[in-house]
């Protein structure tokens, strides 16, 4: 018992150096990384299957493929651009402008017990968003103000 502690102990001890150097890279690569290297892979000719006979041999050479092609802009490589736009996530910019389109749109505000929003709760919201921004307002939906909707709601 006293030789099976200690050999954990020691394998223990031994791992954790592996662990930390594994953890210290330079540059960690993302999925979408990941996902934009396998694409110009494909692109360059190799074929993911599995059981391959000639697995080492075929994805060096694609890989040799990729590494002596000149620099592709990314407009040529889309998967690339798009993987290194979205790694960042959006701006607080993007949020914002997104937010106010939705409310412009009418998908927000919207209750939890009305989601997804239905075609009379995006209708009130588009015209309450123009009364509130002085836009002309739409006859689609008749806005009922809070006294209305709890007399109609005890109705």
């Amino acid at each position: 018992m006293n030789n099976l502690i200690r050999a954990v102990l020691l394998s223990c001890a031994l791992s954790a150096p592996i662990a930390a150097f594994a953890q210290t890279a330079d540059h960690a690569l993302t999925r979408a990384d990941v996902r934009a290297d396998l694409v110009r892979v494909e692109q360059a000719g190799y074929r993911p299957i599995s059981n391959d006979p000639n697995y080492p041999e075929d994805i060096q050479a694609a890989e040799a493929k990729v590494a002596a092609q000149p620099s592709q802009s990314v407009a040529a490589r889309p998967a690339a651009a798009f993987a290194q736009a979205s790694a960042s996530g959006p701006t607080r910019a993007d949020v914002v402008a997104d937010l106010i389109q939705a409310e412009r749109d009418g998908t927000l505000p919207t209750p939890n017990w009305d989601y997804p929003p239905s075609a009379q709760t995006i209708a009130r919201n588009r015209e309450l968003y123009a009364i509130a921004h002085g836009e002309p307002r739409t006859a689609t939906a008749s806005v009922r103000t809070g006294a209305a909707v709890s007399t109609a709601s005890a109705q």
